[in-house]
């Protein structure tokens, strides 16, 4: 029963967010019978435009519209591009997987910098080693990503060739994107880490746990799996934020991604481009929230 209910969750969120932008859309001032007729002919009509209106199907009440859409997306079909002529399915599968490789393999060093650092800054409350990861954190979280990225293409592309300005297609092309993306979000993550292990670390059954002689990283475990399902959601939703505002770091290191197509598509007025971006990045959204749920419930049985 609960899995029905969650599985409805999903349903319910998926067509709220397909009828929100959809209807954003529709009562946006850009009139996309106009915007298809300026980008295909030089000199545009209004017997132009109201043909493209009829074509395709523009002129429609919006319910009609809207259910169309609908049946038109469950097959696959989200339009095609005013700028690129393409069907938008195309384009975002031709960009999407390259912004996913820059995501997953900033999420890797997410974790492992916020898990250990995080973990080590706790364990070591109050001295220097914790006052100096707390002031590389502050500085981490304050960072914007677009300066970060210059800074480290400066130095590190640079005035100290290791890597390309302009790389894509190699592994060693990933990581100075993939680390712009992680430094201020892991810095954020090793302080509430912190926080919360130097809390937990405190309570009456970790006490209990030492007087029975459990110590070590069986202790530390069983803190972790007791503070990281909170922290697990956070993590899965910034993977979605991520997703979203990749364009940044796409066009700071010249990465042809899906954040780059979708901000094209909006200063374009590509209206079917960006309708097929919001969808992607739903659906993207509930997969990342849907897969922490299931590795909560997985740390923790007792989670609903």
């Amino acid at each position: 029963m609960k899995i029905i209910i969650k599985i409805l969750r999903l349903i319910t969120t998926f067509i709220g967010v397909t009828l929100l932008s959809f209807v954003l859309i529709h009562y946006s001032n850009i009139d996309p019978a106009e915007a298809y007729a300026r980008r295909n002919y030089v000199r545009v009509t209004n017997s132009q435009i109201k043909e493209i209106r009829k074509k395709f199907g523009y002129d429609k009440p919006m319910a009609e519209q809207y259910f169309k859409y609908i049946k038109r997306l469950l097959k696959g079909d989200m339009g095609i591009s005013f700028r690129t002529n393409n069907p938008v399915f195309k384009d975002i599968k031709n960009t999407l997987p390259s912004t996913l490789i820059l995501v997953l393999t900033s999420a890797i060093w997410i974790a492992l910098f916020s898990i250990c650092f995080g973990t080590l800054s706790a364990l070591k409350k109050n001295t220097l080693l914790d006052i100096i990861i707390g002031f590389i954190t502050m500085i981490g979280i304050s960072l914007p990503t677009f300066w970060l990225g210059y800074i480290l293409l400066l130095y590190f592309a640079v005035k100290f060739p290791l890597f390309k300005v302009v790389d894509y297609g190699t592994v060693k092309s990933l990581i100075l994107p993939s680390l712009t993306f992680a430094i201020p979000i892991a810095s954020s993550f090793i302080r509430i880490i912190r926080g919360d292990l130097i809390k937990e670390l405190n309570t009456d059954y970790i006490i209990y746990a030492k007087a029975r002689g459990i110590k070590g990283f069986t202790l530390l475990w069983y803190v972790l799996v007791n503070i990281l399902p909170p922290i697990i959601s956070l993590f899965f939703q910034n993977l979605g934020f991520m997703l979203g505002g990749s364009a940044i770091i796409e066009s700071v290191f010249s990465w042809p991604g899906f954040g780059s197509y979708f901000i094209s598509s909006i200063l374009e007025k590509d209206l079917p481009a960006i309708s097929g971006c919001l969808i992607v990045i739903t659906v993207l959204f509930i997969f990342f929230n849907s897969l922490a749920l299931l590795l909560n419930k997985k740390l923790n049985p007792r989670i609903i």
